[in-house]
């Protein structure tokens, strides 16, 4: 055998073969784990890492997987454009650091998620940028609170964290358009099946699409929607500060994604079961869910909600997340999460469904004074509703508040 036919073992090992020109579609997307790409001369690769020709260079800026989940969480959103992060935390940075320089000033809402809180209560003023909470349920106040022409954005979330107060998107968009300044709506607990924030006239849009978008519980991942109007450099700046996602990351999320429609639907019909089910039970002092009418926030639903969703809603469902706040006097936390045998977990969004504790987890920052302003007490507990059939959702409800387990408790 000739054996000069035959590359060398080094150029056969690193070799990359251009990929094939495949004449069949396979079922799923390809993984692009790539960290650069060859360009075919330096003039291309400017012109790429420019933005004025479509293609990929360095995975850090762009690669095929983010580019095409973000297309369809651009869909998914309305958008004029989209991107996806390394969470949902890098996507608040995204837009933070795009949007805001020292001495400005913006206000967040007081029902923040405690991460977002710290983001923009603590770190920001180290930037020369100051800050004020605002009640959502007092949009008057605002007017006293914005200061003309340092005033550039707002921070509120569509549906809070955890006790579920809906803003009053509209209003907030007009008080923006009045005032000067953006809008930026933390969109998780909605998702875009049962609100599109920006079709209401929102500037910004961030979610964890760790949470019920992916749904699977085995990725960290955020996304910004915006519009044309302020994108700008908000690519650069997340390339720039290392926001990016990864590809696999995103080969993951694009795939929990082909069953988001069904898992959101299912799950929120049984949050909605589940919260009037609770709220006949003795041992519970209240209960916090959006599609119940003596929510203080449920006149908000409709300004919010997408209506394709809301047309084909039967149980007055509003996202799958219920809290409620136990007697202590008659069941603790620790008894009710032991005989319900629902696994602790301080998230959301899995395809099973999952407790929390805010006091110990997501508002723990807080002290007791402050926990108990925002109506968080020792008794408050956070369901986020899974895909189970609503009978054995009940029965484990039922078995913790009444202390006789009917099963092994997940592990």
């Amino acid at each position: 055998m000739d054996q000069d036919k035959f590359p060398t073992l080094e150029d056969v090992c690193l070799s990359n073969p251009v990929a094939a020109n495949l004449t069949t579609h396979p079922s799923s997307p390809a993984i692009y784990l790539a960290a650069t790409y060859a360009c075919a001369d330096p003039r291309q690769a400017n012109r790429i890492l420019g933005g004025e020709e479509s293609g990929f260079a360095y995975q850090r800026d762009a690669h095929p997987n983010g580019a095409r989940l973000a297309e369809k969480f651009r869909l998914l959103h309305h958008a004029d454009h989209a991107l996806v992060t390394n969470s949902g935390m890098a996507a608040l940075s995204a837009i933070v650091l795009h949007q805001l320089r020292t001495g400005d000033h913006c206000l967040i809402s007081r029902y923040m998620y405690g991460r977002s809180s710290v983001l923009i209560e603590q770190e920001l003023p180290k930037f020369g940028i100051e800050v004020t909470e605002f009640d959502p349920s007092d949009l008057e106040s605002v007017h006293q609170l914005v200061r003309p022409g340092q005033t550039k954005m707002l921070f509120v979330e569509t549906i809070a964290n955890p006790l579920l107060q809906v803003a009053d998107l509209p209003a907030l968009v007009t008080l923006g358009r009045e005032h000067g300044f953006q809008v930026a709506v933390d969109n998780t607990f909605a998702t875009p099946y049962w609100c599109r924030p920006l079709e209401l006239g929102v500037d910004w849009v961030w979610e964890s699409v760790s949470k019920m978008l992916n749904g699977h519980s085995d990725l960290m991942m955020g996304l910004v929607c915006g519009k044309s109007t302020h994108w700008g450099r908000i690519r650069q700046v997340a390339s720039t500060w290392g926001l990016g996602a990864a590809p696999w990351d995103c080969f993951l999320a694009e795939r929990g994604l082909t069953t988001f429609g069904l898992r959101i639907d299912r799950a929120s019909h049984n949050a909605s079961l589940a919260a009037q089910f609770l709220s006949a039970q003795p041992q519970v002092k209240q209960v916090f869910y959006p599609g119940l009418p003596h929510h203080p926030t449920q006149s908000n639903v409709k300004t919010i909600a997408n209506t394709t969703a809301w047309s084909n809603n039967s149980t007055n469902a509003v996202g799958n997340v219920v809290a409620f706040e136990l007697d202590l006097q008659q069941r603790s936390v620790e008894e009710f999460i032991s005989a319900s045998g629902i696994a602790y977990f301080p998230s959301l969004g899995e395809c099973g469904t999952t407790l929390s504790h805010p006091c110990s987890s997501s508002h723990r920052h807080l002290t007791e004074v402050q926990q108990q302003s925002l109506g968080i007490y020792p008794g408050t507990i956070r369901l986020s509703f899974g895909i189970e059939s609503f009978a054995t959702l009940r029965e484990k409800i039922s078995a913790g508040l009444v202390g006789n387990p009917s099963r092994p408790r997940n592990t």
